[in-house]
């Protein structure tokens, strides 16, 4: 435990040093982060004896897409504030250090009370038909989906918001029955019957990539592909090699809904503008300026600009697009002087993986008002609008552009309480990760292997949301819960019967 701990201060001390890397230049603060993230992972499992634990994937994730944001290759990213490397820094070791915390006692109540929900000793045959029920639904919930909207959005080249219209409450059927994912490979495994391994093969296929990718629902699908991906890995004696393969097909998979979304190279040009060496102009045959001339040009071109907008200490104005959204505007000057030409689509998927914290940066720089857990509810909000509409029409967010909406998965807790949020969350979170995880450890049940592979997409994803806010989340938890009262419920009832 002293080896890691120490491990994750080296960590949190590279976040604080990073900006002084970037007074060289932004590639060299990058470059920096991306060695530690790589050297601590693989310092951490050579420690803890597993490339799985949750405090070294986050360490890796955290780290690396940090330095990967670092990079600012697009034209909207500008310099973070030093406040906001502390903030990531305290956030990265409190999660870790609760981690160890979490894995360091047994936890024998809380081991006793999720073995009573385990239904790991289930019969094939019973799981067997858990799969196709659940399979069902799914397929249920995207044919009526598919019907009542009258369109497949991945199909759906002239309207590309397709994807964001493509809604019904039978889609929710979808959701709730991701459990099956991994409960269909359990089954998978349990089986040497070809036909019933094709069968639940098939179902993983259709559950994992089909009926996501069809919906153009990436978060969805990496969701189903991570959520498989952990009890692959758990179950397998590669796990390493089986983490990196199963990952790397999940964001493969990523990157085929994308293309369901059917943005051309021009759209992607338009809004994610490549940071790059502005060209020289050419002389022309015009008499050029004198220097007294060019100085008074400036200064007058600059007092007009300064009519418009007053730009802040950090080179930013903010404009408020509405009650609920404002956007940070910069000066013009480049970051990062790069002549090559990065293509539209790659560029799109570097947005993906960094955009989240540049908006964290926004918020620690500009937030002052709380949202007092609303945020963090956020996936309950069906229900808070029931009781108050206006609560969360109100919400205030800022953003580097008006399209690009998610934040790091530090920023709820920061938006709802500030830095004590932020503070109380990263111990919860850290805490509540270590505790299942070692749950796992001792017991090796179904059940917390089910919870673990949870909060392991929500690790994984951290550099891009906080899924735990989210609402597919809680129908994570809750399929899981109904699953294991009504298989419970059915051994009570069959000991019973004998």
């Amino acid at each position: 435990m002293k080896k890691s701990i120490i491990l994750y201060m080296l960590g949190a001390v590279s976040l604080i040093l990073a900006p002084f890397f970037n007074n060289f230049n932004y590639f060299s603060g990058t470059l920096f982060l991306i060695i530690v993230a790589v050297a601590l992972y693989f310092s951490l499992s050579k420690i803890k004896k597993s490339y799985l634990a949750l405090s070294n994937i986050f360490t890796a994730v955290w780290i690396g897409s940090i330095g990967l944001s670092n990079l600012k290759l697009l034209t909207y990213q500008r310099p973070w504030a030093i406040k906001t490397w502390i903030f990531l820094s305290i956030g990265y070791i409190l999660v870790c250090i609760f981690m160890e915390i979490g894995n360091y006692f047994n936890w024998e109540k809380l081991t006793k009370g999720i073995n009573k929900l385990d239904f790991s000793d289930t019969t094939f045959s019973q799981l067997f038909l858990l799969n196709i029920v659940l399979f069902s639904l799914s397929l249920f919930g995207f044919i009526m989906t598919v019907k009542i909207n009258g369109f497949i959005p991945f199909f759906e080249t002239e309207n590309i918001n397709a994807y964001s219209q493509f809604y019904t409450k039978f889609f929710l059927l979808s959701h709730f029955s991701i459990i099956n994912i991994p409960l269909a490979y359990i089954s998978f495994r349990q089986t040497n019957v070809l036909f019933l391994k094709i069968s639940l093969f098939a179902i993983i296929i259709i559950q994992t990539f089909v009926i996501p990718i069809l919906s153009v629902n990436r978060g969805v699908f990496l969701i189903g592909a991570l959520i498989l991906t952990l009890v692959i890995a758990y179950t397998s004696k590669r796990k390493f090699l089986t983490l990196i393969v199963c990952i790397f097909v999940s964001f493969s998979g990523y990157e085929i809904g994308s293309i369901g979304r059917h943005y051309t190279n021009k759209m992607l040009e338009s809004s994610f503008k490549q940071s790059e060496t502005v060209p020289t102009r050419e002389p022309d045959d015009k008499v050029a300026p004198t220097d007294e001339e060019n100085a008074e040009n400036e200064l007058e071109e600059k007092e007009q600009n300064e009519e418009v907008i007053s730009y802040n200490q950090y080179g930013e104005y903010l404009r408020k697009v509405n009650d609920s959204l404002v956007v940070v505007e910069h000066s013009s000057e480049t970051l990062h002087n790069i002549s090559a030409k990065i293509p539209a689509k790659l560029l799109f998927l570097y947005s993906y993986l960094t955009v989240s914290h540049d908006n964290f940066d926004l918020a620690v720089k500009y937030n002052d008002s709380y949202s007092y857990g609303l945020r963090q509810l956020s996936g309950f909000k069906f229900i808070v609008n029931r009781i108050n509409p206006a609560l969360y029409t109100d919400l205030i967010e800022y953003r580097v552009q008006g399209n690009l909406t998610t934040s790091n998965f530090l920023s709820t807790s920061l938006y709802d309480f500030g830095i004590i949020g932020l503070l109380v969350f990263s111990v919860l979170f850290g805490l509540l990760a270590g505790i299942v995880e070692k749950i796992y450890q001792r017991s090796n049940s179904l059940t917390s292997l089910l919870l673990l592979s949870f909060l392991f997409y929500c690790t994984v994803l951290c550099f891009y949301s906080n899924y735990t806010a989210q609402f597919i989340f809680i129908m994570n938890l809750v399929s899981l819960l109904t699953i294991s009262i009504f298989l419970g419920t059915v051994r009570y009832l069959k000991s019973r019967m004998k």
